[in-house]
């Protein structure tokens, strides 16, 4: 304000001196008293204050235009574009009244007089009676132009857009204030992007491919191409393009790999070529092509993914067909005992598969090269000679024939041979193509089947003798029991003690015998399917008592003591109560035989609830049984070894008896033994 105030000063110095001047004057000549000294003071500082507030009213808008003048021409000097005004009077003549430096240093206008016909002559002559009807136009009301035309020749145009406003001033002049911008540059993008679209959309008109557009990956719309829709059977625009339509079409096995493909492109920048099942609209599925590359970032992050979609499904169906045909055969050929092989006209080895190492221990390349016929034996090689028609023209099929070949190591195998001929477009012989079978095994089991036929005969021989002969033994055992028996009594007359005791030893050997013959004609008729079940409701607990009275004398005999444990949750179970019965009296038997003098023996019943099973456990603390007997124990006429059939009589048939009939109940088997400790037989049954 100070520095404002004295600049007024300074500018207004002369007028305030000549005022002061005449005011002096005025004062020294007709007024001399002080307080008249302080008015004229005050009255020459309040017009001095008066002078600063107009200065300050109406001169100092007219520096601040000057400068904000001076700002905008400095901006528009440095613009890339051709700022002007230009004039057109009444009668047609023009004149620049303003340009920019742009103007001047590029196309060297200057602010000078140039009529209308010298612009149009800058003008192409494709543009110049547009630009013109345009110029005349001008002169009847103000308007906005916005027009782009052409300077140069054709080859060399240079494309300019025209920006501008008019208005007609008090004069009525044409007064055009605007820009011009070079825009050559943008109409040659302009141009090869429409030559670009034009041969895109010829492409997608041409092509059997689907073109799709993701052009938005953080969105799910997209784009499809009418070829697109036709693929999956619709027409344009039926459904909407999207992603997640598309992943609705997609084959539930098929879903998750494509996602995963996709995912894969996108993050990591890996390939997006992916072969899957869509489902058309007629709900079938067809096996398409799909491609696609995505565009990123500066940030790495992909913002755009176009591509294309192809019917595949004739040339996947035949890759599928003849995969598994390959896969078939090179499975066939590889783990099976066949091995294939190729020879040409002169029946050398071509080709030979690599399993032949495995049928005859030569590698491949140790029989490539080499004739057909170094594999057969001298005494074969007159049939095989005649098989492959070596002597005729005439070539045709080998089926199956049969030699005898040796392996590297000298081992015979039977083979079987399979060939067809191979001929030319001309029908001239080529060689053959075959398969080569080892059927030795085959051979073997089919000998091994005749004999195994021929046992199974002789073995039902010997069930029906057994059945026989122990039906024909047990008629007169009968009566040799029954006389002894009566002897006894002295029906015939008395007998001393020696007699007695002779006819004692007949009984109890008869007895003896008569239990043997009776497991030999059960055994034999559960080996020909002919024992059959008599189920009905049998009283366990009573069974077991019985049982145990049973062989009582035979346990009291060694001081054996007998033990029974009951569950009260057995009533009666389902069973043939006569063989339940032989099945614990051979167990308890057992138990009897092989525990020594004043041992312990038991018989436990328990049932089980959750396996629907009742357990019936015959044990003994005897002499136990090597885990590695326990596989002989229930095969018939077997025991464990001779030192036991010394010292224990019996003839192996209880066990095997035990086994078999529970298997007719239904039941299973277990034992638990220990060498010197006991052993436990547990027949385990069903509870239903």
């Amino acid at each position: 304000m100070v520095y404002s105030a004295f600049q007024f000063w300074l500018s207004t110095l002369p007028l305030g001196l000549l005022w002061l001047l005449m005011a002096g004057g005025i004062y020294w000549r007709f007024v001399d008293d002080s307080f008249l000294t302080w008015v004229f003071f005050i009255t020459s500082g309040m017009g001095g204050l008066w002078l600063y507030y107009i200065r300050q009213k109406f001169l100092q808008p007219c520096i601040l235009q000057q400068k904000n003048h001076q700002l905008i021409n400095q901006l528009l000097d440095n613009m890339p574009h051709v700022f002007f005004q230009y004039q057109i009077d009444s009668k047609g003549f023009g004149k620049i009244r303003y340009i920019n430096k742009q103007a001047i240093n590029f196309y060297g206008l200057t602010s000078v007089k140039i009529p209308p016909a010298e612009i149009l002559a800058l003008i192409a002559e494709e543009d110049k009676e547009r630009i013109q009807l345009l110029l005349d136009d001008i002169h009847n009301c103000s308007q906005n132009l916005n027009e782009v035309f052409r300077t140069g020749k054709e080859g060399s145009y240079n494309y300019l857009r025209l920006s501008a406003t008019t208005y007609h001033d008090i004069d009525k002049n044409t007064i055009i204030t605007g820009y011009i911008e070079d825009i050559s540059e943008q109409k040659k993008l302009e141009n090869a992007l429409r030559k670009s679209k034009e041969r895109f959309e010829l492409a997608v008109l041409g092509s059997s491919s689907g073109l799709w557009d993701w052009g938005n990956t953080f969105e799910d719309r997209a784009w499809w191409s009418s070829r697109f829709f036709a693929l999956l059977g619709y027409v344009e625009n039926e459904v909407e393009p999207s992603l997640s339509r598309l992943t609705t079409f997609l084959h539930p096995d098929d879903r998750l790999p494509v996602m995963n493909a996709l995912s894969k492109h996108l993050q990591e920048r890996i390939p997006f070529d992916v072969d899957c099942r869509l489902q058309k609209k007629n709900e079938e599925y067809h096996w398409f092509r799909l491609l696609g590359q995505a565009v990123w970032d500066e940030m790495g992050k992909a913002t755009r993914m176009a591509g294309s979609l192809n019917d595949i499904t004739e040339r996947k169906l035949a890759e599928l067909a003849l995969r598994k045909s390959a896969e078939q055969f090179r499975t066939l050929v590889e783990n099976g005992s066949d091995w294939v092989w190729e020879c040409d006209k002169h029946l050398i080895i071509k080709v030979i598969s690599e399993n032949i190492k495995t049928v005859l221990g030569y590698d491949a390349t140790e029989l490539i090269g080499h004739h057909l016929f170094t594999l057969i034996p001298q005494t074969e090689l007159n049939d095989i000679q005649n098989a492959f028609n070596t002597d005729q023209n005439d070539r045709s099929p080998i089926q199956h024939q049969e030699i005898q070949l040796k392996r590297k190591d000298g081992v015979p195998l039977l083979v079987d041979i399979t060939a067809i001929p191979l001929f030319d477009t001309d029908k001239r012989f080529l060689g053959y193509f075959g398969m080569g079978r080892d059927i030795t095994l085959q051979h073997q089991n089919h000998q091994l089947s005749i004999e195994n036929k021929e046992l199974a005969k002789m073995t039902r021989l010997k069930d029906e003798f057994l059945a026989t002969m122990s039906h024909e033994l047990r008629t007169p055992l009968n009566a040799v029991l029954g006389m002894a028996e009566a002897l006894q009594e002295g029906v015939y007359g008395h007998l001393d003690v020696r007699q007695l005791r002779s006819v004692q030893i007949i009984e109890n050997s008869g007895k003896h015998l008569l239990m043997l013959i009776n497991d030999i004609l059960d055994l034999s008729k559960i080996e020909a399917g002919k024992m059959h079940l008599t189920l009905g409701d049998v009283a366990l607990d009573s069974l077991s008592q019985q049982c145990i009275e049973f062989i009582r004398p035979q346990a009291a005999k060694k001081n054996l003591k007998l033990t029974i444990q009951t569950d009260t949750a057995i009533t009666t179970i389902q069973a043939d109560r006569q063989r339940l019965r032989q099945i614990l009296i051979n167990l308890l038997n057992n138990a009897v035989k092989f525990t020594p003098d004043n041992g312990e023996i038991g018989l436990e019943l328990k049932n089980d609830p959750a396996t629907k099973k009742i357990h019936i456990t015959v044990w003994d603390k005897g002499i136990g049984i090597a885990e590695a007997d326990k596989e002989k124990l229930f095969k018939p006429f077997s025991q464990i070894d001779a030192r036991l059939s010394r010292h224990y009589e019996g003839t192996g048939l209880g066990l095997a008896l035990i086994y078999r009939l529970t298997l007719l109940h239904g039941g299973q088997v277990s034992v638990e033994s220990e060498i010197g400790k006991g052993s436990r037989f547990t027949i385990s049954l069903n509870n239903e």
